[in-house]
C-alpha cells in the first residue's frame, strides 16, 4: 500500500507538467488488480488534497472518472510502475507499454494501422510500433470507447515521453 507520506514523496518528485496536462509516474505500484487499486488510491488522494473530501473515484461507462472534481484523470501501468495523467482541459487517457519485440505486431499493425507510417527506420520497428499503439490506447482511453469502437486515426492530441525503456502517451 502506498502510504500518505511516499504519495508526498512521488507527487512532488515524479510529476511532469506536458502541454494542456500533468503525468505522474507511480514506481513500484506491482501488477494486476494491485497496481490498480494502488493508483486508485493515488488518484483520490490527489483529488482530495486539492478538491477537498467530496471527491469520488466512480466506475463509469466510458471508465474510472472522478465524479466532484473539476478535471479527468486517466491512469495506467506497465510492469511495476503506474502512470497518472490529469488535466483541467477535457478528457484525457494515458497508456504505457514497455519497448519490447512483439512477435504479433506486424498482424496487430496490419489491423490497426494499414497505410499509415511512422518514419521510424527499420531498425526501430518495436519502438514504431509502441509509439503508435500507446498512442491509440490512450486515445481510446480519452473518448471512452474499446478499440474496435472507432477507426485507428483518431482527431486528438498526442504527448510521448520515454522513461528508460517504457513508451508513455498522454491523450487530449
Amino acid at each position: 500500500m502506498i502510504s500518505l507520506m511516499t504519495f508526498e514523496q512521488v507527487y512532488s518528485a515524479s510529476s511532469v507538467e506536458l502541454p494542456g496536462c500533468w503525468l505522474m509516474h507511480v514506481p513500484g505500484v506491482g501488477r494486476g488488480p494491485t497496481a490498480q487499486k494502488r493508483l486508485r488510491e493515488v488518484v483520490l488522494a490527489i483529488a482530495k488534497r486539492h478538491h477537498g473530501g467530496d471527491i469520488v473515484l466512480a466506475e463509469t461507462t466510458t471508465g474510472p472518472r472522478l465524479l466532484g472534481a473539476d478535471w479527468d484523470i486517466s491512469f495506467t501501468y506497465d510492469g511495476d510502475d503506474g502512470w497518472i495523467a490529469w488535466s483541467r482541459n477535457g478528457r484525457i487517457g494515458v497508456d504505457a507499454e514497455k519497448i519490447r519485440p512483439i512477435p504479433e505486431a506486424k498482424e496487430i499493425a496490419e489491423e490497426f494501422f494499414a497505410g499509415q507510417r511512422d518514419g521510424y527506420p527499420d531498425a526501430d520497428l518495436e519502438t514504431a510500433f509502441i509509439r503508435r499503439w500507446t498512442a491509440l490506447e490512450a486515445s481510446h482511453k480519452a473518448l471512452g470507447t474499446g478499440l474496435g469502437a472507432c477507426p485507428s486515426t483518431i482527431p486528438l492530441k498526442v504527448s510521448h515521453c520515454l522513461h528508460g525503456d517504457v513508451m508513455v502517451a498522454v491523450a487530449q
